[in-house]
């Protein structure tokens, strides 16, 4: 019997990902490598978008190559990646600009700027509320301050969505991406009057019609062809958002079920119907999930990872992650009074703040760099637990994903911050796993995941733990409070 393969791409803000995956949902082989990421001193944060797609070339070369007689018994691609930012397209259909990214903060007076009447029609017509990295919001930027770059623009995609067009030569998007762009999520299109308000009625039309996140947007080109290896015509579904992919992936199907990616970002989200979406407010956002008449409800702190990464340059290069969890253990809850706010890229969620900055605070002569390591991993458990508190649902269970899932410390962290049990299952890609179960619904494959009973690793929480771990969030909460006043004050030196 022929075996049959579906190619999952995985574009993130630090690594883009390939996988091949068999039609049992079993994972044959994955290449990885970093992407190239543009940092400005004003909160800028680009990728250039050709280089992001030789890499994607680069990774699925290596990967077919590592994988002999495999190229030719693809018979499905999806790819997901980061969302929101901004990757505009001219009328040639080739990057007018670098893509501007989610985390990119240079539009942060935009949103400052913007009043209640913005958030009425946000309100009214269930659009995600404005952020700095809101593609609209950067595309606002844009003309006030940068025209000469935006008026080339036909086209305002997404990074998935930048992929499929050099795979097949066709501009596309899915419901979950374009849940980001001033989109009705209920009817399932996009808000003239919101593109009115904001004064850029003129793109309106630059956004690409949504669809399914399993529809078949086009095949696999000849000059796509013969740049990957793949061979002409395999089909490419329109993909989905990457916090979309993993929840997938990963097995939310459920209302109630949770899923917190512990990435780049820290995405907490909650499956919810339909007549569960007026609950929302404009703290975090709703996206269209890949499950028709299903939503997720998204609280997602901007720092994640990338906290951790900063602490570790800052004051323990010379040392890996397993040394830093080895000293770790060895401080007790509450890091001995020091406290840490993640807010290095200001903060969306659970409160919306684009000026909010990082801090380590609490120290006196007898701490250590052990002690501002622990203060890093309790920062994340509590941003954990705020974004959460925030969620007006009833949460069944909690599924933990990305790289930093692989660290137990951190899970058994936020098992007993939320005194909820958190599993990890053992894969170790899900946003792949995600669209590779797309595809496979596209082309109507019925083959059962073989490996769907396999166990996760149960983290239980410990109570008394959990009562040490609510003072650590207290004193966390009261500083945030504390600051907010600083934070808009320090401004005049940023």
């Amino acid at each position: 019997m022929t075996k049959n393969y579906i190619l999952g791409i995985d574009a993130g803000t630090t690594k883009i990902k390939a996988g091949l995956f068999d039609i049992y949902e079993r994972m044959i082989d994955v290449e990885s490598t970093n992407c190239n990421v543009l940092l400005g001193k004003n909160g800028e944060v680009e990728m250039n978008m050709d280089e992001t797609w030789n890499v994607v070339v680069k990774v699925i070369k290596a990967l077919l190559e590592r994988n002999e007689g495999v190229k030719n018994k693809i018979i499905g691609i999806g790819v997901t990646g980061q969302g929101d930012g901004f990757w505009p397209l001219g009328k040639d259909k080739k990057p007018v600009y670098n893509a501007v990214l989610w985390n990119d903060t240079r539009a942060k007076d935009i949103v400052l700027k913007q009043g209640e009447e913005v958030k009425e029609i946000c309100s009214k017509n269930n659009i995600v509320p404005l952020f700095a990295g809101a593609p609209t919001v950067i595309l606002k930027w844009f003309l006030e301050n940068s025209s000469e770059n935006i008026d080339k623009v036909q086209y305002i995609i997404h990074c998935k969505d930048w992929i499929n067009y050099n795979l097949t030569g066709e501009i596309s998007t899915d419901y979950t991406d374009a849940s980001t762009a001033a989109f009705d999520i209920k009817k399932r299109e996009y808000c003239e009057e919101y593109f009115q308000i904001l004064g850029i009625e003129d793109f309106y039309k630059c956004f690409p019609k949504p669809g399914l996140s399993q529809k078949i947007i086009g095949f696999v080109n000849k000059i796509a062809s013969e740049q990957t290896g793949i061979a002409v015509g395999v089909p490419v579904i329109a993909g989905a958002i990457d916090v979309a992919a993993v929840a997938f992936g990963i097995g939310v199907e459920e209302k109630g079920q949770a899923c917190t990616i512990i990435g780049t970002t820290l995405c907490n989200e909650v499956l919810i119907e339909e007549e569960d979406v007026d609950l929302c407010n404009e703290i975090g956002s709703t996206l269209c999930y890949v499950m028709p008449d299903k939503y997720l409800r998204i609280i997602a702190s901007q720092s994640g990872t990338t906290l951790l990464d900063w602490i570790k340059n800052l004051v323990g290069s010379n040392i890996n992650f397993d040394e830093i969890e080895k000293i770790i253990a060895s401080i007790p809850i509450g890091s001995e009074g020091v406290v840490i706010h993640p807010y290095l890229y200001g903060e969306r969620a659970p409160f919306k703040d684009p000026s909010a900055c990082g801090a380590i605070l609490g120290l006196s002569a007898k701490h250590t760099k052990a002690n501002i390591f622990r203060a890093a991993y309790e920062s994340l458990a509590s941003a954990f637990y705020d974004c959460y508190s925030h969620m007006p649902y009833e949460i069944k269970e909690i599924f933990a994903a990305g790289g930093g899932s692989n660290s137990i410390i951190l899970c058994q962290m936020f098992s007993d911050m939320i005194n909820l049990p958190v599993k990890k299952n053992y894969n170790e890609e899900n946003g792949i796993l995600g669209v590779v179960k797309l595809v496979k619904k596209s082309l109507g494959i019925t083959e059962k995941n073989l490996d769907k009973n396999k166990d996760f690793k149960v983290f239980y929480p410990d109570y008394e733990n959990h009562l040490k771990y609510q003072e650590v969030y207290n004193l966390y909460k009261m500083l945030q409070v504390e600051l907010r006043k600083f934070w808009g004050q320090r401004q005049v030196f940023s």
